[in-house]
């Protein structure tokens, strides 16, 4: 490589450790920018290199524009660049790492936690641009498209946060604060799946559904102590929340790992007898590959209505047909993540979040209640995430909003509803959400609860998308794999959801084309979707593509 593009590696990646504002450095900033604009490349390196050993703490100042402008002037005084950086001097490999090192800098200032939304906005979309060179240089590298597409999506997420802020402001000066309305129940034994795809799955609503466990005929419910029976001498592995007001995005879902595992036997004996674990729970522990005995007993397929098995028997479900490991995983092992079981105390919570790769999911209560809130997916980019993507979020809660610090958060549209034994909440693709687990100020004892993450044709567009986002992001095997089949079986499946969906407004009587949850008084219902709209998009017409998703597939 020439010394230009040796020194340019250097320089630019590391300038973004280095706070601009800091001229006590030395005088180090200076003399690299002369050294750089004099193409002096050996006095360069080694400026960059011990500017490099102490940058770790910087960019504590909101020094961003300052920062671009010395980027820019580096390269434009290193290689005679024009204003549109075209750099005739350079080779066609060194233009790529040029704009290669330059974009992953401003990637890098973006993620700052004191970085302005719309500054934040700015460099993403300067990165996007300069991932675009080498994207064009170099059309073949799936690495440069991945992150050309990344930082895009990730500057969309940013420009949508910096778009709000203006309406939030106009919302506190009238007092406005978000909507909160609760989440519509629903007899899961009166609602056909085509209708649950129109107006849930498709619409992006959650539901609770009803009816299963109770009544005449009704399957028994799950017994959580048959579960951990089969599994209690296991090792597990239990998360902790931590004061519900510190910012998530430092891990994900607020949750911390223990360093020890107990055993499951052991976290079940002292919350069935009203212990709290000092806090500790089991969170989204995969039965299929960690305890297989324990997921044949849950029998999912036996009682769960085919809405959220993906049609009859599961095989509209594109996550089902993934092999299942067992311990140790394997190169498909996604698949068997599911179903989870979730043991909990009464009196902990998780961090606000979004569920990965673009999936559905569903989740039953087994024993206690469960509070819970979900946003739109329409609104994940008020969550503040730290790129990339939704993995982490910096907005701690749902329930105890921060108008002060996150002041987008009045513009939110909530829903709420306390989730008790028997019941299963329905929750889209997306949709940012917050558990607190047991009834409101309860304390100690056992919650406990099934769930599992889905695709089927209603989000497998989506789904597609996050997998190959996730798969690259993480160099996984598994999420390769199902990134794959969910790509191979995608359009079968949407004309599935289209032609079901289709055949239920058929069945509608004559001017019945809105869902009946929409005439409900103040939109206690979900939102007024037409049917009809739901059905077009899954028939194939355009659709608006949902701002994010997450990576972690988990509650």
């Amino acid at each position: 490589m020439a010394p230009f593009a040796r020194a340019w590696a250097h320089v630019v990646t590391f300038l973004a450790l280095v706070a601009r504002g800091d001229e006590g450095r030395d005088g180090r900033v200076a003399q690299l920018h002369a050294a750089c604009a004099a193409a002096d490349w050996e006095r360069a390196m080694p400026l960059a290199a011990s500017l490099a050993t102490d940058g770790h703490a910087a960019w504590q100042a909101d020094a961003f524009g300052a920062s671009r402008d010395l980027y820019r002037a580096v390269l434009h005084g290193a290689c005679g660049c024009n204003s549109t950086l075209a750099c005739a001097p350079l080779g066609r490999r060194e233009q790529l790492q040029v704009h290669a090192n330059l974009a992953s800098s401003l990637m890098l200032l973006a993620r700052a936690p004191s970085a302005p939304a719309r500054a934040r906005a700015a460099l993403l979309d300067e990165s996007t641009y300069h991932w675009s060179v080498p994207r064009t240089l170099a059309p073949a590298d799936e690495s440069l498209r991945y992150f050309h597409a990344l930082v895009k999506a990730d500057a969309e997420l940013a420009r949508a946060l910096a778009d709000a802020l203006p309406l939030a402001a106009a919302a506190a000066a009238d007092g406005r604060e978000a909507r909160v309305r609760p989440i519509e129940r629903v007899n899961a034994t009166d609602l056909p799946r085509a209708r649950f795809l129109a107006r849930y799955a498709l619409a992006k609503e959650p539901v609770v559904l009803t009816g299963l466990f109770d009544g005449v005929g009704a399957r028994p419910l799950p017994d959580v102590a048959e579960i951990v029976h089969a599994c209690a001498d296991r090792k597990v592995r239990l998360r902790r929340s931590g004061t519900g007001t510190e910012p998530s995005g430092s891990v994900w879902a607020g949750l911390e790992s223990a360093v020890e595992t107990v055993t499951l036997g052991e976290l079940y004996a002292e919350l069935e007898h009203g212990g709290t674990a000092d806090g500790w729970q089991l969170f989204d522990w995969a039965l299929p590959r960690f305890c297989p005995k324990g997921a044949s007993l849950s029998s999912v397929r036996s009682w769960l209505p085919e809405h959220l098995t993906g049609g009859e028997g599961g095989s509209a479900n594109l996550l089902s047909s993934m092999p299942v490991e067992a311990e140790g995983g394997g190169e498909c092992a996604l698949g068997g993540g599911w179903p989870s079981l979730f043991v909990q105390p009464a009196g902990t919570r998780c961090g606000a979040h979004v569920d990965g790769y673009g999936t559905h999911f569903w989740q039953l209560v087994l024993t206690g209640k469960k509070q819970w809130r979900v946003a739109r997916a329409q609104d994940a980019p008020f969550f503040e995430a730290v790129p990339p993507r939704l993995r982490t979020l910096r907005v701690a809660s749902l329930f105890a909003l921060d108008y002060a610090a996150h002041p987008q958060l009045r513009l939110l549209e909530l829903r709420e509803t306390e989730l008790r034994a028997g019941e299963i909440l329905f929750v889209p693709a997306g949709c940012p959400h917050q558990v607190l687990n047991g009834a409101a100020g309860a304390r100690g004892g056992l919650v406990s609860a099934l769930s599992a993450n889905f695709v089927d044709g209603s989000n497998a567009r989506e789904a597609e998308r996050e997998l190959w986002f996730g798969a690259e992001l993480g160099r996984r095997a598994d999420v390769a794999c199902a990134h794959a089949h969910v790509r191979s079986e995608r359009d079968a499946a949407e004309a599935d959801v289209a032609h079901g969906v289709a055949a239920d407004i058929a069945a509608l009587p004559h001017g019945s084309g809105r869902c009946a949850a929409a005439d409900a008084p103040d939109g206690d219902g979900p939102a007024n979707v037409p049917v009809g709209r739901a059905a077009a998009s899954a028939l194939g017409a355009p659709r608006a593509q949902p701002a994010a998703s997450a990576f972690t597939v988990s509650k």
